[in-house]
Order: C-alpha cells, then structure tokens, then sequence
C-alpha cells in the first residue's frame, strides 16, 4: 500500500512539473519585452522640385532599404490590436515585434510604402487628417477614401485617426478637442466599415485634457511624436512612444537607433 502510495505520488509531482513546463512554453514571460514604434510621414525624391526635411520625407528606395533592414534583422511587424492585447490581456506578442507608422496619409504612401509592404509581407499603421481625403493642399496630396479602403481590405495596412482637421490639441477647449477626436473616428468607421481605436496627436501635443478627451471619445491607444525609447506594459498606452525616423538614415543605421532606443 505504501508503495502504491509513493507511486502515486512522484506520478502526481511529475505530471504537475510536466504541465507548469508546457504553460511557460506556451505562454511565455512579457514583462522585459519592448515594443519600438517608428514615424516616417511622406515619400518623396530629394530631387523634387519643393522642400525636402528629412525629419517629415524619405526617398522611395531608402524607405525599401529601411524594410528590408527590419525585415533582415529578424523584426516582425505588428499592428496596435496586437499591441493592445498585450497590453491589456497578456496576450504573446512574435519575436521582436515593431510597429510602422505613417502620420497624415499622404499619396506617397499609398504610391510607394505599400507596394513595398505588400511584397515583403509586412504591416503599418496610417494614421489620417480625415477632411483631407482625395485632396491636395501642399505639393504632397493625400490619398482617397478608396484608396484607403484598398490598402485596408489587404490586411498590410492600418487606417486610424491623426484627427479631423490636424489643429493642435493642446491649444484647444474641450469642446474643440471632442470634435477632432470624434469628427475623426466617425468619418474613418463609416467610411472604412472598421473600427478606429487608436489616435496619433497631431505634433505629438498631448496632456491629460487632450487624454481625457481620447478616452471620451472611444479611443483605446494614443501615439506621441518624435520621441526616444520603445514601449513596455509598464507605459501609458495613451503616450505610446514613436522614433521619427531620419530620410537621411541607412537601413543599417536606423537598425543602429532603434538599439539605441530599445531601454529608453
């Protein structure tokens, strides 16, 4: 009888052991993991006839460089749904995850970012000034609504709210904070037939009115500008931390920032 006994019970601590082992596998530890996300804006040649800042453009076959180096280095890109189930639900996030952003939505990255994801099967995230749709008020015009439907319906890109009109939320009353979050967000769901969970301050001006208005308008995540450092659980996931990249960078070089970055 003992020794049925003793049986039993190394069988029971063993199978306790085997089971505790499985879910560290399957559900492994994210507390260290950080998340860079990295800011371009418009695609342009430096030989174009306006102003090039290498700070808001990069030309079409440096920004190809920059995704072959991400993708070289062994980084896999994600999407802020992925971001916010880890966030807020422990879900596993893939080995070095990383998030591409582009802010205002203009033609270039239509023209010339998203063929480029599409062939080395990578994501990013637009985020649009939503009245300027299909319309050109610099030398650098934005794309459509249909064009925006497109990317969206490939599962490369992401379309989420850079507001309504681009105005500076921090200078605003709370009123006029409501109606470019909200005026937003309606205009991308009903044109896109998606949910618009995440917004980008335009200027990366934020404070905690600009964030109270976020969150009353139904937004779940909200970007910052031109920051250093990466993202952890730890973070606000309503100052979410972006590099602007540099169009003047190599791809071996931004790999090099985004080091630098990592335990900002």
């Amino acid at each position: 009888m003992m020794k049925r006994a003793v049986t039993f019970a190394l069988f029971t601590i063993f199978t306790f052991v085997i089971i505790a082992c499985f879910s560290a596998s399957a559900y492994p530890d994210t507390s260290n993991v950080r998340v860079p996300v990295i800011l371009y804006h418009n695609i342009m040649d430096p030989d174009h006839n306006g102003s090039y800042d290498p700070l808001l453009n990069i030309s079409p076959g440096l920004f190809e460089s920059h995704m072959q180096a991400i993708k070289n280095d062994g980084y896999t890109t994600i999407g802020f749904a992925e971001y916010y189930n880890w966030l807020q639900n422990g879900v596993p996030l893939p080995p070095k995850p990383i998030i591409i952003t582009f802010d205002d939505g203009y033609y270039s990255n239509y023209q010339y970012a998203y063929p480029v994801l599409k062939k080395l099967n990578m994501k990013a995230t637009i985020f649009i000034i939503a009245d300027r749709r299909g319309r050109a008020l610099s030398e650098n015009p934005h794309f459509s609504w249909n064009q925006a439907r497109e990317m969206l319906d490939s599962g490369v890109i992401d379309i989420q709210s850079h507001t309504y009109s681009h105005r500076v939320l921090s200078t605003l009353s709370d009123s006029e904070i409501a109606y470019e979050m909200s005026a937003s967000k309606k205009l991308i769901e009903s044109n896109l037939g998606r949910k618009c969970n995440v917004v980008a301050y335009p200027q990366g001006a934020m404070n905690d009115t600009v964030i109270a208005g976020a969150r009353k308008a139904g937004y779940k995540l909200g970007c910052k500008v031109g920051d250093s450092g990466t993202n952890s659980l730890a973070d606000d996931p309503y100052a979410i931390k972006r590099i602007t990249v540099n169009g003047n960078q190599t791809g071996a070089r931004l790999l090099e920032v985004i080091e630098e970055n990592m335990f900002l």
